[in-house]
């Protein structure tokens, strides 16, 4: 009986130690900061939570960093002056933060199209990163000009190219149909061009009837009629011109 007492009482000190391991272990979790991004209006209320998550960081009071101020240019790539309008308002909102006795550690206020419209005066690095104690750190956020997706900038260039193979030309003659539902009619003889993609490729459906153009031999052609499942067919023009 006194084993079974000694076994009891090293099985309990086990229990304490793992039960305390396991406490010290859940505070470390609870105690990791994280780093978050919240959306609001430039005006006081906006400036009265960014201080009150300021101060909790500050005092420890919680486990919130406070990262920086940002804003996102919806009309940058126009003429307008609502960009500038904008940006005077960020401009405004970073000095009332300021003011508060919150330092600001990051800015970010350009997308693409802000960073490539050359027109634009709005980004005076003084006003937005300088401030007392420590300057602030300023970055843009470049997402679709990554991937030349900006076809009002004509410096940049798609990286990819979607690629398929023509399988066959045929003549259609006029009043003759290409495809489901007889979509396409010819109004005259002309060529079609069988292209080796279609819906099961992911090629949107709803590009068909000309809506989408495919690049052959440096020329853009109308696709003609409905996207097959595996084909799309693509108009070259009046039969009896050179291919």
């Amino acid at each position: 009986d006194d084993d079974d007492d000694d076994d009891g009482d090293k099985n309990d000190e086990k229990k304490s130690e793992m039960d305390s391991e396991s406490s010290t272990s859940s505070t470390e979790t609870s105690a990791t900061r994280t780093t978050s991004q919240t959306k609001a209006p430039f005006g006081s209320d906006s400036i009265a939570t960014i201080k009150a998550l300021h101060d909790a960081e500050v005092h420890n009071a919680a486990p919130i960093e406070f990262y920086g101020c940002c804003t996102h240019m919806a009309d940058a790539h126009s003429l307008s002056d609502y960009t500038h309008e904008q940006m005077a308002k960020f401009l405004l909102f970073l000095e009332r933060v300021r003011k508060a006795g919150i330092s600001i550690p990051t800015v970010s206020s350009d997308n693409s199209a802000a960073l490539l419209t050359t027109n634009l005066t709005h980004f005076d690095a003084n006003a937005i990163l300088t401030q007392p104690g420590a300057d602030t750190r300023g970055w843009v956020r470049i997402g679709g000009a990554i991937y030349g997706q900006r076809p009002s900038f004509p410096q940049l260039r798609a990286v990819s190219t979607l690629m398929a193979s023509v399988q066959n030309v045929a003549v259609v003659k006029k009043g003759e149909s290409v495809g489901y539902d007889r979509a396409y009619l010819a109004s005259m003889d002309v060529r079609i061009a069988t292209v080796t993609i279609g819906f099961a490729d992911g090629y949107p459906r709803e590009l068909g009837n000309g809506a989408g153009k495919v690049s052959i031999r440096g020329g853009v052609f109308p696709i003609a009629g409905n996207i097959c499942m595996d084909m799309l067919m693509v108009e070259l023009g009046p039969a009896g011109e050179s291919e």
